[in-house]
């Protein structure tokens, strides 16, 4: 089908106006929050989920690849268009449809985001699954990609905090899947979260809030060595504490943001929060002053329950660096055992100095995750392939590490091959399923599954 007969055939779904085909139009959606670039040649915005039934038949007809997009606030490249065809922005399907605070539920549409849930809800509830702590991610896209947080170590991922999805196919099909009813039958529902828009579009959840804490306190802290952040980890895990968060801006990204690490050597800057009961606090927060004071910080702050919200953007930076330098990154996310992680933030160093590539990481101790991204010129050919060396370089020693790739983010194109390399046979099952729900490869290629496996 010629291009102008499929936009056509679009403007008639959605109408004229919600289709875009204007050159700037395109490129604002030819990248996310990556940097990594791939062309639409048309975008769609529908406003419910019938209209994207009748996108997916004709783009099912056509064999046109489709990409699914919310807020674009991948690091993976995970709504980016690189086979070019269909970008179908979910931004205008935002409707809340019910908030069922008796039974801590809300269902919304794919397009909502974190915080336009988190506004209407009573002041004691929440929506927990923050990626960027700034509310900017939408439903659809945090289930997609399974999406983890800092507070994780509490609430567990996006799988964890869902009940009941609809999707739709790549033939067009409608499918609900889940309940709303508490079941332990989960079954195909948690073949769709997670799988990156590979195999349909998520159009609507329902989704499970949860009560803010009683109390809230912080430790904002400067360390020389990162082994300290394990350290921390552990000695509070003995002397019962739990710790609902901990991110950490390792030194190569400080050196990016322009913190100090020469004068007085700083390995990290992390924010350690505690949440719970009062009573909790009042017994905790003592012990961790003493675990952390012991390991003779260079910088310690604590911090109240009301500026807390103001520190976590001191430590979720990943975004706005490679923003502010005009520059890509491929990305690599993965969990490792704790007293595994140092060694990995050494390889990440090492691949970053042997390939003269910048990175910046940040690592999360408490649930043994780290987020390593090498940056790099747009345009620079060369560059690239360097990444993609540091990439395999930093995959291959996760696997050697024994940790597991792809966590909290999704593998999107960041990951695809390495993933390939360390989980072959999930990938040859995943491609089974890919053939047998997408046969022409339309739904988001190029993700997840390296093309050349489809």
């Amino acid at each position: 089908m010629k291009e102008g007969e499929l936009i056509e055939l679009l403007s008639g779904i959605v109408g004229a106006e919600n289709v875009l085909t204007d050159e700037i139009e395109l490129a604002s959606y030819s990248f996310d929050a990556s940097n990594i670039r791939g062309l639409p040649n048309v975008v769609v915005r529908p406003s419910n989920n019938e209209e994207i039934i009748e996108i997916m038949k004709i783009a099912s007809e056509t064999g046109t690849p489709v990409t699914p997009r919310g807020s674009g606030t991948s690091i993976v490249g995970g709504s980016v268009p690189i086979k070019g065809g269909v970008v179908v922005d979910l931004l205008r399907m935002n409707k809340i449809i019910e908030v069922d605070e008796d039974n801590l539920l809300a269902t919304v549409e794919a397009g909502v985001t974190v915080s336009e849930l988190n506004r209407v809800l009573k002041d004691n509830l929440f929506y927990p699954i923050d990626p960027e702590i700034k509310g900017i991610s939408t439903i659809g896209g945090i289930l997609a990609e399974d999406s983890a947080c800092p507070l994780s170590t509490d609430y567990g991922t996006a799988r964890d905090n869902v009940l009941e999805i609809e999707v739709v196919l790549p033939n067009g099909k409608i499918a609900h899947l889940g309940t709303k009813a508490p079941s332990k039958q989960r079954h195909l529902i948690d073949f769709i979260i997670g799988s990156e828009g590979t195999l349909g579009i998520i159009t609507k959840a329902t989704v499970k809030l949860s009560p803010k804490p009683e109390a809230r306190y912080g430790f904002f802290i400067k360390m020389s060595d990162s082994s300290d952040a394990i350290s921390i980890v552990q000695e509070a895990e003995k002397k019962g504490i739990r710790i609902s968060a901990f991110q950490a801006i390792y030194r190569d990204a400080l050196k990016e943001i322009g913190e100090e690490v020469s004068a007085d050597y700083i390995d990290f800057v992390g924010l350690i929060e505690l949440r719970g009961d009062p009573l909790w606090l009042s017994s905790w927060v003592p012990k961790l002053r003493e675990i952390i004071s012991e390991l003779d910080p260079v910088e310690i702050e604590e911090i109240e329950e009301e500026g807390i919200e103001g520190y976590w953007s001191k430590v979720s930076v990943v975004h706005d660096v490679m923003k502010t330098k005009g520059m890509t990154g491929l990305s690599i996310s993965f969990t490792i055992h704790k007293d595994k992680m140092r060694d990995l933030l050494q390889r990440i160093d090492q691949a970053s100095m042997r390939l003269n590539l910048p990175s910046i990481t940040t690592f999360h101790p408490a649930l043994g995750w780290i987020i390593a991204t090498f940056l790099f010129g747009p345009e620079e050919k060369k560059e690239s392939e360097r990444a993609e060396k540091a990439i395999s370089f930093v995959g291959e020693e996760v696997s050697r590490l024994g940790g597991s790739i792809g966590f909290g983010t999704g593998i999107g194109v960041s990951m695809a091959d390495q993933y390939f390399k360390s989980s072959p046979d999930a990938v040859r099952l995943l491609v089974m399923l890919k053939r047998a729900l997408d046969p022409k490869n339309i739904m988001n290629p190029g993700k997840l599954i390296p093309s050349r496996e489809i």
